[in-house]
């Protein structure tokens, strides 16, 4: 076994448990967006006793896994032992048990294909008991014991999938940062890279981190396209949650006659011409212009505003800028075909009015 090796178990270890549980303790009541499915949250590393180690740069990227509905979590940290002795840390990744496990996903907040590697080497990482905590708080925990030389450097790199959360009127991830007073100072940078493989018209976010990229792009490896939108901080202070909100189907997909059927592509031809036999010629025509909208192409027909549940001081509204380089081939088939029912709908009602 490496000196990065298997963690112990923890039964017992009452100053690790309460030094958990304040690191997961929200300062303010929690916001939760998802209305339909509950997916849990991805999380950083919390030590489980204060040290005197920093952060000096944290990547963290979240992309939506379609295939699996999930997010794909990486999680690079470069973490600095600024003593003159060895330290080893005890790091724990905690799952998040839903609210309600009536409407949580099948995998209801667990860590799905976990790894963990220091330098390139990879890391045993152990499920642990902490006595203490209530299992309604909490899922498995997981510990990792990295072992960082005397004035030195590691990477530590944490990679696994977690469900994506959903809601008809806001869905989008959220990771777990806090660890106030834990480690031996703030990050020295943090980048978080958010990937979606959809369009989306603006994002609300945490306002602690800025916002840097927000662009839409062809899937070199798949249908349609992706959006990557990059948030910078410099320097980090890990003591909140950093929350992204998208707006849902019964938002982002209103027009003239309430929620267009099928604009994002998700129905069948036969499912959606019944539906598109039902809405209003105007409707009709705002269409086309809707779903290119989406896409950074046209101009909005609403300017949209924070919710009731996103408070101006904690978060920011961002709209998507223009898609100048925009090309057809960035909506997917789902997206295409919609468009086509939709111009068939229209000739088949100019066919009748003679």
């Amino acid at each position: 076994m490496t000196e990065n090796g298997l963690a112990p178990t923890l039964d017992g270890d009452t100053l690790a448990a309460s030094t958990l549980l304040a690191a997961l303790a929200s300062p303010t009541p929690a916001v939760v967006i998802n209305d339909a499915r509950s997916g849990g949250r991805s999380v950083d590393p919390i030590p489980l006793a204060p040290t005197p180690a920093r952060i000096v740069s944290h990547t963290l990227s979240l992309t939506e896994n379609g295939p699996r509905d999930a997010w794909q979590v990486l999680s690079r940290m470069v973490i600095e032992n600024p003593t003159a002795s060895p330290l080893r840390l005890r790091l724990a990744l905690p799952e998040e048990r839903p609210y309600a496990e009536a409407d949580a996903s099948g995998w209801a907040g667990r860590f799905q294909d976990l790894t963990a590697t220091v330098d390139g080497e990879e890391l045993e990482i152990t499920e642990a008991k902490l006595a203490g905590i209530d299992e309604e708080q909490l899922g498995d925990v997981y510990v990792l014991n990295v072992l960082i030389p005397a004035m030195g450097r590691v990477s530590l790199q944490v990679a696994y999938l977690v469900d994506r959360s959903s809601g008809l009127d806001w869905w989008g991830p959220r990771h777990h940062a806090r660890a106030p007073n834990l480690w031996g100072g703030p990050v020295g940078e943090l980048r978080l890279t958010v990937t979606l493989r959809r369009p989306t018209p603006y994002v609300i976010h945490t306002r602690a981190i800025l916002l840097t990229r927000f662009e839409e792009r062809a899937d070199p490896n798949g249908d349609g396209s992706l959006t990557e939108l990059v948030f910078d901080a410099r320097p980090w202070r890990p003591d909140r949650d950093l929350v992204l909100a998208f707006p849902g189907p019964s938002i982002e997909g209103w027009c003239v006659d309430g929620v267009l059927p099928g604009y994002d592509g998700s129905l069948s031809l036969t499912e959606l011409r019944p539906l598109l036999a039902d809405l209003s010629d105007e409707a009709l025509d705002a269409y086309a212009d809707h779903v290119h909208v989406l896409h950074g192409v046209g101009r909005p027909t609403a300017t949209p505003s924070l919710p009731d549940w996103a408070d101006a001081n904690e978060f920011v509204l961002v709209p998507r800028p223009a898609s100048p380089r925009f090309e057809e081939s960035w909506l997917s088939s789902g997206e295409q075909s919609s468009l086509e029912a939709v111009a068939q709908e229209q000739r088949r009602r100019q066919r009748q009015r003679g």
